[in-house]
Formats: structure tokens, C-alpha cells, sequence
């Protein structure tokens, strides 16, 4: 038995990763098809979606009488037209219409190999939760695609009442909301614990402390009354309109970022008093750090480079490769398609970026436990 190392435990996730991500999944959580494979990087996303294909499925078995009738009715709401396939398979999402490739290569010698390589690991639950939702995800929708084709009947979502569409509408964007604030959320987290062993923090710190603890939390501070305006209107104007799940995409990061600014600092007198406390105890310099390390990283740091790079992507989208092949955009995509999936694009990165930084510099493997058999599987 040995401890379980960072690079031990993070080569278990792409795997399972890559494996979802090239399944033909359809519509994930109500949001535009071609935004699928993006996704499906987070299993945030894909433990929602698997909640929401469960509740659909449920659904159309009590109504439709058979599980097979079911999951054909289940598949046919995640995918537009007749023919039950995405609009779009450009670049690596060709790869959906390869299924002994995906089987092969994907699940027997990706996958699968990775999931029994994290099982046999002591004292890494939540990289093993991780692993999980990818893997459900994967299951659930095969599953699905194994019992529709023991069905023979047309596609009958149209047999179910209106109202009963509308609740599984509405489940779908309820479950894609809570997944990407979820997301997002984490990911903010992620840049907080990173930023407490930020060597850029600790020379901002020692070139001006007070200064640096009252800018920056004035900035916050004063960032954070547009943010709630934002949030209200995003979650709750925008949400009232089921087919808001790609207006939601565009604007879910910025507003997160005033929602950081809230949790900050809710209100100058707030922000000025946190501010006040953290000068007055200088002599502790780590306590300063990690105060001023939260709030340097993301508006200094982070924010700029994801907007840069979210901007950057989009421009590119000029190139029809870039927009075919990499974005996922189909031929004649309206402008607001082409920012939400630069938008996708840009959390695809970030997501592969703070997960090797966080297992990199953040993992501990005190307590963990590798077995010595685990070696046969890479």
C-alpha cells in the first residue's frame, strides 16, 4: 500500500471525462444541443442532466405504460427532428457516430480501467464523486439507447399532456441552472484556495498592505450593487422563459462575478470595516494574505484572462473551421449562439486549468491509500 499521489488520482478523471463527453447526448439540461460536448467536461452538468433524464424517464414510463416506450420518448426530447441525431457532428463530435471506437477506445480501455483504478483509492471521496457523475451520465444514456431500440413505435412525447411537457421543461432548466451556479461557484472556490499560495499576493501584500486591502475592497465592494441588479435580472427575468437555457449560458459567469463581489463585500460600511480589521492586525501577515489573496487572483489575475480568452474565441469564430470544428457553431449560427459557445468554450478551459492547478498545488495525500494492484491499470 502507498499513498495516493495527485498525478495518481487526477489521471483517473480525463477518462471518464472524454468518455461522457463523446457520447451522443443530446440536449444536456435544456440547453442548445451543440453546446453538449462542452458540457459534459463539468460533472456538475452531468450529475444534474442524469437527474433530469431520471425524472423524464419516470415520467414517461407512468404515462407511456413500458420502460422501452420510455426511453424512446425520453431520447426523442433530447434530440431535435426526426431523425434523432445532432444537427451537428463537425470535429471530435463526429467521433458520437462512432460507437465501436467510443466503445473500445472510449469505455474498455478509457473508462472503465480509470473507474476501477478510483475505486481501489482510500481517502479521495470527492475526486470519486466526480468520477461518478461522469460515469452515471454515461450509463444512464446508453441504457436509454439500449432500450429504445427493443421499441418499434414512433416517438410519442406528443402523447404526453401539455402540462406534463411543461414540468419536465421546466425540471430540465431548473436542474441546468443549479448546475452551472454550482459550477461557477466552485470554480471561484477553486481560485480562493489556489490564491492563499499565490506568490503574486504575497508581493502585493508586502509592497502596500492598507493600501492594497482598501482598494480592492472598494472595487468589490462598489461591484457589488450592479450585481445584484444583474442577478436579479438574469435569474429571474431571463429564467421565466424556458428557452432562456443559452441566454443563460452568456450571462451565468458575469453574473457570478458581481455574486463574488456580494459575498465579499455586501456593503461599503462592510467592506470598509473588513478592510479596517486586516490593517490593524498587519503583524499577521498569512491572515492579510489570505484576505487580500481571494480578491487579487479573480479581478486581478483570473477574470481577465477568462474574459480574454472567452473574447479572443469568439473573434475567432470568422474562421469557419474555428467555428465549425472547435465551436460546435453550424453554418449561418446567429452572433448570440456563436458568444454562448465561445462562452462554453472558455469554461471547457478554465474547468481543465483550475483542475490541474487544484491537484497540483492543493491536493493533500495525508491519509490516502493506493493498493499495489492498482498499478495494472496505468
Amino acid at each position: 500500500m502507498a499513498v495516493v499521489t495527485w498525478q495518481n488520482v487526477f489521471w483517473t478523471l480525463p477518462p471518464l471525462a472524454i468518455n461522457t463527453m463523446l457520447q451522443p447526448s443530446g440536449s444536456v439540461c435544456g440547453f442548445d444541443i451543440d453546446l453538449r460536448t462542452y458540457l459534459c467536461i463539468s460533472p456538475i452538468v452531468c450529475a444534474a442532466d442524469s437527474f433530469a433524464i431520471l425524472i423524464r424517464f419516470l415520467v414517461c414510463w407512468i404515462h407511456l405504460g413500458s420502460p422501452d416506450t420510455a426511453a424512446h420518448a425520453t431520447l426523442a426530447a433530447r434530440f431535435p427532428g426526426p431523425s434523432q441525431e445532432a444537427p451537428n457532428t463537425q470535429g471530435p463530435q463526429a467521433l458520437e457516430h462512432l460507437p465501436f471506437a467510443r466503445w473500445i477506445f472510449g469505455f474498455l480501455l478509457g473508462a472503465l480501467p480509470a473507474w476501477i483504478k478510483l475505486l481501489s483509492f482510500k481517502g479521495v471521496p470527492w475526486t470519486q464523486a466526480w468520477g461518478c457523475m461522469f460515469l452515471v451520465q454515461f450509463v444512464l444514456i446508453e441504457t436509454l439507447g439500449m432500450l429504445q431500440r427493443l421499441d418499434r413505435s414512433p416517438p410519442t412525447t406528443g402523447l404526453l399532456t401539455f402540462r406534463t411537457q411543461q414540468m419536465l421543461r421546466f425540471v430540465d432548466w431548473l436542474c441546468g441552472k443549479i448546475a452551472l451556479v454550482t459550477h461557477f461557484m466552485l470554480s471561484i472556490w477553486f481560485l480562493h484556495s489556489l490564491s492563499q499560495i499565490s506568490t503574486f499576493a504575497n508581493w502585493l501584500w508586502s509592497r502596500s498592505p492598507d493600501t492594497t486591502n482598501v482598494g480592492i475592497a472598494a472595487f468589490s465592494t462598489m461591484a457589488a450593487f450592479p450585481g445584484i441588479v444583474w442577478v436579479g435580472l438574469t435569474l429571474f427575468i431571463k429564467g421565466r422563459n424556458f428557452a432562456g437555457n443559452t441566454l443563460f449560458m452568456t450571462h451565468t459567469t458575469k453574473s457570478l462575478i458581481f455574486l463574488f463581489a456580494l459575498a465579499t463585500n455586501i456593503a461599503w460600511p462592510v467592506g470598509y470595516s473588513y478592510t479596517s480589521a486586516l490593517s490593524r492586525r498587519a503583524r499577521n501577515e498569512q491572515t492579510a494574505i489570505h484576505g487580500i489573496g481571494w480578491d487579487v487572483i479573480v479581478f486581478v489575475v483570473a477574470l481577465p484572462i477568462g474574459l480574454s480568452v472567452s473574447i479572443i474565441t469568439e473573434r475567432l469564430a470568422i474562421f469557419q473551421w474555428w467555428k465549425e470544428h472547435i465551436l460546435f457553431c453550424q453554418r449561418g449560427a446567429p452572433r448570440s449562439s456563436i458568444e454562448t459557445a465561445a462562452w462554453t468554450f472558455t469554461m471547457f478551459l478554465s474547468t481543465v486549468v483550475l483542475a490541474v492547478l487544484w491537484y497540483a498545488f492543493r491536493y493533500e495525500p495525508q491519509g490516502t491509500l493506493k493498493p499495489s494492484w492498482a498499478e495494472v491499470f496505468g
